[in-house]
């Protein structure tokens, strides 16, 4: 008899424990191999997914020591198993979801705030609510069966409790939990990345959480540029639309050679308005954290200080009213709101319930309740328009090109991309700038009518773009290819002639912002590094990184334009020739010269070495 239950007890306690070092070791894998989290978040994790399991344990020592063999009993430790275990399943997959889409470990606000838009959230993916509520309520009552069925841990239970030691174990067990659970409220392992953490005890999340951290140095730079910054008497100041469109990819743009007439009353203003459209115009960055900051303080990810000094800031110094409307939640989307500084007015999709929050009514609706311009006041508008991205409201209106389809909802489908599929991703996005077009058209007309535009620049961009397929990928966050990196860039004046801006074999995302304030002959920080585009000067490279992947645009050589990338988690080099290979296709790296190599290897890991450590002396 004591020859079978050994390994009874010990194969009901590897039962009991399979399917929550299963899933927590599955999750790690995919977290640290596909996202490049640190593999300093494994431990921390591990002692809290552990503490969960201790914690039940206890009480199911608990209660069969109490209420042996009772079938109620043994239902309520089944709902407690198959809740507390399918409530970490459900928050891996969040946090995966999270990951994909817009590369960060989603926190609660957010969790919270697309719980409570579950429907419209769902809609935007393609899916009635009730589609995914059925599987969850299948998939909770399989674990509920197994749980009951398997994972209660009976033959180990009955093993301490049969020795003797239940009245100690249970105690110790529920005192070991505790400890882990006081550890990670009193200590919690943020700064390891520890995605639990991260979610919900880190606030609104790390601004930077996928890249590299900029070091306390920059924050002294900072300090330092805004008490010497002095404003500057303006002789006009004409107001100032700076309109954004998530994923707003560059060469979906008619104006940009696309040949589909996606935004044609785009394409009509440009013809009626003094404009100046900037070519290959490349962002920081492959999401929108690091793109809005970039756009706003002039400055590339490893480089971001806590507190920087904005767009924002600087106009509100030179008498501006600054209004941001904004699509979109940025309040809960890791402290975008506070990174933006003080404003006049701040409104974004999380601060109205009327609508879902990615719904780009919202802005218009929100634009339409402006007061009317008051002539000789100085006006900033910002505007954030969903549109273009995945989980933004479609319109059945906007749906001209067919067959389409929402790419966003393939989280779990790893299939590969097709010529079918890409067909319909690209008539999905392509759908989405005929919406995007048509929002456009509306806002400026509200702000006309309104006489926001009788003297005004408007600016027009996108935060990142967005791949469609090339490379096998999809959406952003991921990858550094020019599609996710390329946006649009136009500015369109009316009342006045634009300045001349001479062309650049390339333009980074941080010359946006100096190059509206040498419109208006307005002095910029000394701490930004962007170079405005009227100026004869332009950079000789541009950097850009996404999680391991940190590269430069080199513009040095005869006139030819090079790409260059470096995965660090695998040491892999990329050199491309964009004039020859605009769409990436040869990697150059064994026709490349060692020296040349060792240079664009230094100029990297250089200047992120200067963001993080500070210049070297």
């Amino acid at each position: 008899m004591h020859e079978t239950a050994t390994p009874r007890w010990w194969s009901s306690l590897t039962l009991d424990l399979a399917p929550w070092l299963i899933s927590s070791g599955l999750f790690l894998w995919l977290y640290i191999g596909r996202f490049d989290a640190p593999a300093s978040a494994v431990w921390p994790h591990l002692k809290i997914v552990f503490s969960l399991w201790l914690g039940l344990a206890c009480l199911k020592l608990f209660l069969w020591q109490w209420f042996p063999r009772s079938r109620s009993v043994r239902a309520l430790v089944s709902i407690m198993t198959a809740t507390t275990l399918g409530l970490l399943l459900g928050y891996y997959l969040a946090a995966y979801v999270g990951l994909s889409s817009w590369g960060r470990i989603i926190t609660w606000p957010l969790i919270s705030a697309y719980a409570s838009q579950a429907d419209d959230v769902f809609r935007s993916l393609g899916y009635p609510l009730h589609v995914p509520l059925t599987i969850l309520t299948l998939l909770f009552c399989i674990l509920l069966l197994c749980a009951y069925r398997w994972l209660l841990g009976e033959a180990w239970i009955a093993r301490i409790i049969h020795s003797g030691n239940a009245r100690l174990a249970a105690p110790l067990t529920l005192l070991v939990a505790a400890l882990v659970g006081v550890e990670f409220l009193m200590l919690p392992p943020v700064t390891a990345q520890e995605p639990l953490s991260v979610s919900f005890l880190s606030g609104t999340g790390d601004l930077v959480q996928s890249h590299s951290r900029a070091g306390p140095h920059v924050d002294a730079m900072e300090a330092a540029a805004r008490s010497r910054y002095r404003p500057v008497l303006l002789d006009k100041s004409p107001n100032i639309i700076l309109i954004v469109g998530d994923a707003l990819r560059a060469d979906r743009l008619k104006a940009y050679g696309y040949p589909r007439a996606s935004t044609p009353r785009l394409d009509a203003l440009l013809l009626r308005e003094p404009n100046i459209r900037v070519d290959r115009v490349r962002t920081v960055c492959a999401e929108s954290t690091c793109g809005l900051l970039a756009l706003a303080s002039s400055r590339y990810v490893h480089e971001l200080p806590t507190r920087p000094i904005t767009l924002q800031e600087v106009l509100r110094l030179h008498g501006y009213s600054v209004h941001m409307i904004l699509g979109g939640d940025h309040t809960n989307f890791y402290g975008l709101r506070e990174a933006y500084g003080e404003v006049d007015e701040y409104f974004d999709g999380h601060m109205q319930s009327d609508y879902y929050m990615n719904d780009d009514q919202l802005v218009l609706d929100r634009a339409g309740r402006l007061p009317e311009h008051t002539p000789g006041e100085a006006v900033m508008l910002q505007f954030h328009l969903m549109s273009s991205h995945g989980l933004g409201k479609r319109l059945p209106e906007s749906n001209l090109y067919h067959p389409f389809r929402n790419y966003y909802g393939r989280f779990l489908d790893t299939a590969k991309v097709t010529p079918a599929l890409r067909k319909q991703v690209t008539n999905y996005y392509d759908n989405g700038m005929v919406q995007f077009d048509g929002v456009l058209d509306r806002l400026l007309r509200q702000l006309g009518e309104k006489g926001y535009l009788r003297d005004a620049l408007v600016v027009i961009t996108g935060d990142h773009g967005e791949m469609l397929g090339e490379h096998g990928m999809l959406a952003h966050a991921q990858g550094t290819h020019e599609g996710v990196l390329s946006v649009p860039l136009l500015f369109i004046r009316y009342g006045a002639a634009l300045k001349d801006m001479p062309s650049r074999p390339i333009t980074s995302q941080i010359d946006i912002a100096p190059t509206i304030l040498e419109e208006f002959g307005i002095p910029l920080p000394s701490s930004w590094r962007g170079i405005p585009l009227q100026s004869p000067r332009s950079h000789q490279t541009i950097h850009f990184q996404q999680g391991s992947l940190t590269g430069l645009y080199d513009i040095r050589e005869d006139g030819r334009l090079w790409k260059y990338w470096r995965d660090w988690d695998n040491s892999y080099e990329y050199v491309f020739d964009l004039n020859k290979d605009p769409q990436e296709a040869h990697n150059l790296v064994q026709h490349t010269s060692d020296e040349q190599l060792a240079s664009w290897r230094r100029e990297v890991v250089s200047a992120a070495a200067a963001g993080i450590n500070g210049p070297s002396p």
